[in-house]
């Protein structure tokens, strides 16, 4: 299977780039000929989609990009809240701020998505699952968001068998510039933030540091008698900076910060625990050097970055839970080394390649007492290594055909080799202002180092798990571009999953799951000062297991249906912003009684507005919750009811 890949692969490869046909298609305009990209104005650059710079619109992928204009105007302050508004993404959170924040993307679970911040792969690899807990991420210094959905480890390797969501934090350019916000509201909430950014000659940085605390509400949900408030309490250090040597060589540095501290209660229905607390440290580091050869047709790349994850769960005895006490203790280091290549071939077409190497390292250990009798388990220091080699060309032929063809070779140092790829076309019809596009793809996630070397459970002779999946969709671009509509249909099969196993007693390679379904959306911008967005996503996410009794049911905590809409209203001084989510129904599991239930459908509307008194202050505040919807995201955890902030912001330069 994997030679008949390769062989396709490398057929298209040459015929495409040393073709006469080909050259002449992608080759230069004929003298005198207007370049037709120009009279479409959607030169959006995306990075994610292909790891270099590409136009949105040359793009098979989907790609939903969320910009930093996109989150003050609706005046998000977390990054749950942002992606569930993204088509194809639902969001379930554990109680309040800082509690346990998972996404399931096009119907995946959570540890299937490989979240990136400036480029750092930021899964936890001290985790039972390497998944990556988005609850403690601040939005203050982020610049946008590209949220790739579809298998995508071609590029990016494991974690990516059902996408990638890229989060890049802002860049200093220009002239010193200094803003200080606070903020305030319900739940006893406050929230403050001061950056610095500009460039001075040849260096360019950026720094934020943001803190965020609310006494919160019951973690359990208080339908159930629980009462007890649940804190959040986070410090966020954000930090950037370049250096352009020459016009060849630059180097870029990142480092990010934060801790934070958030009260946590017990999964069942009487879950309020006053001593139940989670601690959190983490840093990012990556430092990359970036070298211009050929006159820019050469573009390399060396990076190398380090992630530590390091958190303390504790549970003290108290009058509630006299019996009960438990801590937990996660220590995980991500590095990783990665050259990336960009050669520039004939006309516009591109070749990408590069290599990886990434050691993952974890030491655990967990301890309780209970009602069942005392527990104890600890996972010693454990670490892997992966090496990747990954080759793609990115071609153009007429401005019209776009096509991506990837291979991905990995070799892990347990299990051995994986062979993933990518195949993703889009044509452009520019005279009707319509793009067809369609993607195949296989993804793969390695097992995590609980699962391989946990005392109780792990197994060492674990395989990958493994994905593919294809998508078809078309868009189309209305009113000089101003109106887009897309529809997509996808369909992803996840097999060799990891699970216990009751006979053996070891986690092992048996499961299997497969979603499918189709997303609407329709946006616009600058019509009469509005800009408008709505999505609606269908996802169908089912048990494929042979011999697992939930065969066909339906995966937990995932909706079918779920609708997003937002208006924005802007005029020289003042915004106004109106948010409407609505979720269908989904299943859920009681874990006391060991059997499912159901979460009913819910409506949710927020209001946002600022006012820019003057060039330097401007005044903000949103309503969350308008209606106060009960409503619930995970079974027996609380939601937030009708509440109300206020902020301002100063700005100077």
């Amino acid at each position: 299977m994997h030679n008949s890949i390769v062989s396709c692969f490398l057929t298209l490869l040459l015929y495409f780039v040393f073709s006469p046909q080909a050259l002449n298609a992608t080759g230069m305009k004929e003298s005198g000929k207007p370049d037709s990209l120009k009279t479409y104005k959607l030169n959006e650059v995306v990075i994610t989609a292909n790891r270099t710079a590409t136009p949105i619109v040359e793009t098979a992928s989907s790609i939903t990009v969320i910009s930093e204009d996109d989150i003050k105007r609706a005046d998000k302050v977390s990054l749950p809240d942002v992606l569930n508004n993204v088509a194809g993404l639902s969001v379930a959170r554990q109680g309040g701020p800082g509690g346990l924040a998972s996404v399931f993307m096009r119907g995946s679970n959570s540890e299937q998505t490989l979240f990136l911040i400036d480029g750092v792969a930021v899964n936890d690899p001290s985790s039972i699952n390497n998944a990556y807990d988005m609850s403690n991420f601040p939005l203050d210094n982020i610049e946008r968001v590209e949220v790739l959905r579809g298998p995508q480890s071609t590029l990016y390797g494991s974690e990516a068998m059902a996408g990638v969501i890229s989060i890049f934090t802002k860049k200093g350019s220009g002239k010193p510039k200094y803003s200080f916000s606070l903020e305030g509201g319900s739940y006893e909430t406050y929230k403050a933030n001061a950056s610095l950014n500009g460039g001075i000659s040849f260096i360019d940085y950026s720094l934020s540091y943001s803190r965020f605390d609310t006494k919160g509400f019951s973690a359990a949900d208080e339908k159930f008698g629980n009462t007890e408030k649940d804190r959040n309490l986070n410090n966020s250090f954000f930090s950037r900076a370049g250096m352009k040597i020459t016009d060849y060589l630059s180097l870029d540095f990142m480092f990010n910060y934060t801790k934070a501290k958030t009260g946590l209660d017990q999964n069942e229905k009487k879950g309020d625990d006053p001593n139940f607390t989670y601690n959190l440290e983490e840093s990012i580091f990556r430092g990359a050097g970036n070298l211009l050869l050929f006159e820019g047709a050469w573009k390399q790349m060396l990076a190398a970055s380090v992630m530590r994850h390091i958190s303390h769960a504790v549970d003290l005895s108290d009058s509630l839970r006299p019996n009960t006490f438990s801590t937990a203790f996660f220590n995980g280091t991500r590095i990783k080394l990665d050259w990336q290549n960009e050669v520039k071939l004939y006309g516009k077409n591109k070749l990408v390649f590069g290599a990886e190497s990434q050691f993952e390292k974890a030491a655990t250990e967990y301890n309780s007492m209970s009602i069942w009798g005392p527990y104890y388990s600890a996972l010693n220091s454990k670490m892997t290594n992966t090496t990747g080699l990954y080759l793609e060309p990115q071609l153009n032929v007429k401005d019209a055909l776009f096509m991506s063809l990837g291979i991905r070779y990995d070799y892990h140092e347990k299990f051995g080799s994986v062979v993933t790829y990518r195949i993703a076309p889009a044509y452009l019809f520019r005279q009707t202002g319509t793009k067809l596009k369609a993607t195949f793809a296989t993804g793969f996630k390695l097992p995590s180092l609980y699962y391989l070397y946990d005392p109780v459970y792990g197994n060492p002779d674990l395989n990958p798990e493994k994905s593919r999946g294809y998508e078809l969709g078309a868009e189309q671009y209305l009113l000089g571009n101003k109106l887009t509509a897309g529809v997509t249909f996808f369909k992803n099969t996840f097999y060799d999953l990891m699970a216990y196993d009751s006979k053996s007693l070891k986690t092992i390679n048996m499961e299997k799951a497969e979603s499918k379904g189709f997303e609407l959306s329709l946006s616009a911008w600058s019509i009469y000062n509005f800009d408008l967005s709505l999505n609606y996503s269908y996802t169908d996410s089912r048990n494929k297991s042979p011999e697992n009794k939930e065969k066909d049911l339906l995966l937990i905590r995932r909706p079918k249906n779920k609708f997003s809409f937002n208006a924005g209203y802007s005029l020289e001084a003042a915004s106004l912003n109106l948010e409407i989510l609505s979720v269908g129904g989904r299943e859920d599991q009681d874990f006391e009684l060991y059997q499912r239930v159901f979460l009913k459908s819910y409506t949710l509307v927020n209001l946002a507005a600022s006012y820019q008194v003057s060039a330097q202050l401007k005044l903000y505040g949103r309503v969350d919750n308008v209606f106060d919807t009960k409503y619930e995201e995970v079974f027996t955890y609380g939601t937030p009811g009708l509440s109300a902030y206020l902020g301002l912001k100063l700005n100077f330069e």
